[in-house]
């Protein structure tokens, strides 16, 4: 059964097919479709995969005796017998569902078989089992039918070719998003059209997507025969892709990392993974990951190296990192760490060789990403994170969602699915305020297309009419909010209501309060904010804002309502014994990183003379011509990537690092803190 109103185009059973049957580019058995775009009343999503029918055209139109194509009389299942197909592409046509693929390089059609292997094991098929959202879901067909009654959803009829599909579709819910605003009483917009009716793709594959890869082996991995990938270990891990940090399990065939799945033992994801995960498997047996130290022997830009041997390269860095610090202080190196590294490298091992160098400009990517929402989580509770979980009784629980900035179903598509699940067993309410129809807003009752900048002004005029009114918790103001009188007066002196936001925001002052007043109102709201928020500017005041926001309505503290801004994350921060730590002569250039370059360029406040960054701070650093500039005139650049990128292009020396499978690390942070 798929469910078009659980599907957010995630991609990840497309992936997880790939992976299990090893499949080639442009190969399918089962492909999600995204159709349309912003202007056409934004996005659906739509599965195409075999209906496994009882009256199959596909197998009418094989020509191939004995057929090459047969249907299970006991299951019902459709299946392509590879080695009898000859190619000849009758089924493609035939298929009135697109479900039929094709395997150029053995010159037969390829279809979902619901991974037949799985099943004898007593396993689900593979899309099923990783779904993020629970939109593939397997079993008996009538016991998916009353599960689908039970949450009184409507049964798409697609048999418009008589050919009595099985595979059930379930229709998309009223609201989804489909205009800007809405009444804001929790009805949301205007009914949402079938999925798929009418509607174009909003993108198709490339060119040549089709064209088989010559190359085979480990860094290849898809195509193969799929006996030849069977793993005879399985290790449990992380992923360090993203800040979901999801449980992961790496299959091994020897040496060789051939699968990675979800770990259906974690309480809380329960095998649930999202494809960029599952695709990391191409990132570390790529042929173009750097695996031996390089030498710049060109002008610096020019990208011209060749290889050396660790000893020489550690021992040249060494000569010349000495020679900075005896010219220009030790202060004159900077160290720059993405958080890709792990927080073991960042916040151990890259943290102490900072301090018993004695330097201190040592930075992360974090005043690029986070660092104002960080900063407002201190200022507001006095730690960073909230304390809520994702489960059914805590933010499950939740009668509203609020996104701001955040779209949650592309950027962390495993704990948006959770959401989204909830959100339909409980009938809950979805508010998405973004300049764009995002992902996430095309799943949301509500979208509210504000002006990029202006989130602060919302929230003060949302803040500022549950005030006037008196809609906020007053009994959780007075025992639990220090301070909240004063900031009620300070919005009613300063007149921030929903028509001064109105010009500000883009957003009718309508709807600004009917939005406070669904906030106030619910038994529980959980707002989400992120990036969009803290990378833009005001991002301090703006999380705080938000913050308070929370705080006065009750949603702080309790299950089911929270402000929710990213991850949290073990305090893994070991200083230095202090007699290895030298006394550091001169102050942090700044907390930003940006700040480095003026001091690279110029020697203001004082002389930086030597950089060692991972990550890609060239594409990163604001100003990209003065960073060329800067990173042009150092002494010494050190560059640690698993790929070549345009900083590496500067740097004198370009190390290779490990993944995080291969050299072991603790998770950095989880949306879930648990």
């Amino acid at each position: 059964m798929i469910d078009l109103e659980r599907c957010f185009g995630c991609k990840s059973c497309e992936a997880a097919c790939k992976q299990e049957h090893r499949l080639g580019p442009g190969e399918y058995r089962n492909k999600v479709v995204w159709l349309g775009d912003a202007d056409e009343g934004g996005l659906d999503f739509l599965t195409l995969t075999c209906q496994h029918c009882e009256r199959p055209a596909c197998l009418r139109a094989c020509p191939v005796n004995p057929k090459a194509i047969t249907k299970d009389p006991l299951t019902g299942v459709v299946e392509v017998i590879e080695d009898r197909c000859t190619g000849c592409g009758e089924c493609v046509v035939a298929c009135p569902y697109s479900a039929m693929g094709y395997d150029p390089a053995g010159h037969h059609a390829v279809k979902c078989d619901l991974c037949p292997d799985r099943r004898a094991e007593g396993l689900e098929p593979a899309c099923a089992s990783i779904c993020p959202g629970h939109a593939i879901q397997f079993g008996e067909r009538s016991g998916l039918l009353e599960r689908a009654a039970s949450e009184e959803r409507t049964v798409r009829d697609h048999d418009h070719f008589l050919l009595k599909p099985q595979t059930i579709y379930l229709e998309r819910i009223g609201g989804g998003g489909n205009a800007a605003g809405g009444n804001g009483g929790g009805g949301g917009s205007s009914v949402h059209p079938p999925a798929g009716l009418g509607r174009r793709p909003a993108f198709a594959d490339a060119p040549g997507a089709q064209k088989v890869f010559v190359e085979k082996g480990p860094a290849f991995p898809y195509g193969e025969a799929r006996e030849d990938a069977a793993p005879d270990r399985v290790e449990a891990g992380g992923c360090n892709i993203c800040f979901n940090c999801c449980s992961v399990k790496f299959h091994f065939r020897g040496k060789e990392l051939v699968k990675i799945t979800g770990n259906e033992e974690d309480p809380v994801l329960k095998g649930k993974l999202c494809p960029k995960a599952q695709f990391t498997l191409q990132m570390y047996h790529s042929e173009h990951r750097l695996t031996r130290p390089l030498k710049r022997v060109g002008k610096r830009g020019e990208g011209r190296f060749e290889p050396i041997g660790w000893d020489q390269a550690l021992d040249e860095i060494a000569d010349k990192l000495r020679g900075v610090r005896e010219k220009w202080g030790a202060e004159a190196l900077a160290m720059f760490v993405g958080t890709r590294a792990g927080l073991i490298t960042k916040s151990g091992y890259a943290r102490l060789f900072s301090q018993m160098w004695g330097t201190p400009n040592f930075e992360g990517t974090d005043p690029f990403c986070a660092s104002g929402k960080s900063i407002a989580y201190d200022l507001t509770q006095g730690a960073v994170g909230s304390g809520n979980s994702y489960t059914p009784g805590d933010m499950g629980s939740a009668e509203m969602y609020l996104y701001i900035g955040d779209n949650q179903a592309e950027t962390r598509p495993v704990y948006f699915g959770m959401i989204n699940d909830w959100r339909i067993k409980n009938r809950a309410r979805m508010v998405v305020v973004d300049p764009r129809r995002t992902v996430t807003a095309s799943k949301a009752d509500t979208w509210l297309p504000i002006r990029p900048g202006t989130d602060m002004a919302l929230a003060l005029a949302m803040a500022g009419h549950i005030l006037t009114c008196d809609l906020h918790d007053q009994k959780f103001c007075a025992e639990w909010v220090l301070g909240w009188e004063l900031w009620r007066d300070f919005i009613l002196e300063k007149g921030y209501t929903p028509e001064w936001a109105e010009p500000l925001t883009g957003l009718p002052a309508g709807e600004i309060r009917a939005l406070a007043e669904d906030v106030a109102r619910a038994d529980g709201c959980v707002i989400f904010g992120s990036r969009g928020l803290n990378q833009h500017t005001n991002s301090v005041q703006t999380n705080r804002a938000l913050m308070f926001l929370a705080a006065i309505t009750g949603n702080w503290g309790r299950k089911g309502g929270t402000y929710f801004n990213m991850t949290a994350g073990p305090p893994i921060a070991p200083d230095a014994p202090g007699e290895r730590r030298p006394k550091i002569a001169k102050p942090r250039i700044r907390r930003s990183p940006a700040g480095w370059i003026e001091a690279m360029r110029t020697g203001a406040p004082y002389p930086v003379r030597a950089l060692i960054a991972c990550n890609n701070p060239m594409a990163q650093w604001p100003g990209q011509d003065d960073a060329r500039e800067a990173f042009g005139s150092l002494d010494l650049l050190v560059h640690i990537e698993l790929f070549q990128n345009e900083t590496s292009a500067f740097a004198d020396y370009v190390l290779p690092a490990a993944g995080g499978i291969e050299k072991g690390e603790v998770g950095r942070t989880n949306d879930d803190r648990r």
